[in-house]
């Protein structure tokens, strides 16, 4: 019985995220994630951080997921529909790669199953990698698998973008190397002196997810919750500052070249960060086991 209301509520999950947005929903966990921290370092428990920020309503490997996947499948799917002429054009710049835009304005009933389905899927692989013991990061690695899949099932892109003649894939210039170095740089500074003053690795993560709602004013910041998660980790499971940034270092490059690889010219949406943290996560676990 438990398992059949854990089912419900990731394919409820699924479907708010599809309603709302992906992104929207990752920035609320964000808010969430730091309303849970705040709770926790004041006595309270880590119960709404786990099962309120990470449970199903919220988290990335059933919310996220299930935008992703309802994105991905309304924009292959939207070609077979008939609307009228203005909500036609009010919708000619959407992509399946889009996160951001809330799917409650297709009004779009298949659109909604599918991003329950996805949830149940994030749900369900999330369940299986904790019952292996998986040295990956579940929900990152699921949030990854689950992009993966939808852009197989329902993207025409293939898996990384095509990049027209004379556009550079990669950007190797030293200005944008040693620029790029020196924030990275710099947030992982903060972050380990955060996670080391408060030990609760995912406090700067959720900072990262709220900050993502400056993108909706048109403002460009960088995402940085694969930075700031790895980094924060990397401080809990070394407690040396040098280590920490070295692996946010290594996280916000790997980010990029994620990002320009798969995430870049394509038709649905496979996360870069997840990717990265999948990564990250086994390159640190493998470290650990060695020292």
């Amino acid at each position: 019985m438990d398992m059949f209301l854990a089912l419900v509520g990731a394919f409820a999950g699924g479907v708010f995220g599809a309603l709302f947005g992906g992104t929207t929903l990752f920035i609320f966990m964000g808010l969430m994630v730091l309303l849970g921290s705040a709770i926790a370092l004041s006595g309270g428990g880590d119960t709404f951080l786990l099962q309120v920020a990470f449970g199903t309503s919220f988290a990335p490997h059933i919310a996220f997921v299930g935008g992703v996947g309802a994105a991905a499948f309304y924009g292959r799917h939207r070609m077979n529909l008939s609307h009228d002429e203005e909500f036609a054009k009010s919708i000619e710049g959407f992509t399946g790669a889009d996160t951001i835009t809330p799917l409650m304005k297709m009004k779009d009933i298949p659109t909604l199953l599918v991003g329950g389905l996805f949830g149940v899927v994030g749900f369900l692989l999330v369940t299986a990698l904790t019952v292996m013991e998986s040295p990956m990061d579940a929900s990152a690695t699921t949030v990854a698998a689950s992009g993966i899949l939808a852009r197989l099932l329902f993207g025409k892109s293939g898996l990384t973008g095509k990049f027209s003649t004379g556009e550079k894939r990669y950007d190797l210039s030293a200005n944008h190397l040693v620029f790029t170095a020196i924030w990275i740089a710099a947030l992982a500074v903060v972050t380990f002196q955060v996670v080391s003053m408060t030990q609760v690795d995912v406090l700067m993560f959720g900072f990262s997810g709220l900050s993502l709602i400056v993108l909706y004013f048109g403002l460009p910041i960088p995402v940085t919750h694969h930075i700031t998660l790895v980094t924060g980790t990397a401080t809990l499971m070394f407690g040396n500052m040098a280590i920490a940034i070295a692996f946010g270092l290594l996280a916000g490059f790997l980010g990029n070249f994620f990002q320009r690889s798969f995430n870049t010219n394509v038709d649905s949406h496979v996360d870069n960060a997840a990717l990265t943290i999948v990564v990250c996560t086994l390159l640190m676990t493998g470290i650990q086991a060695i020292l």
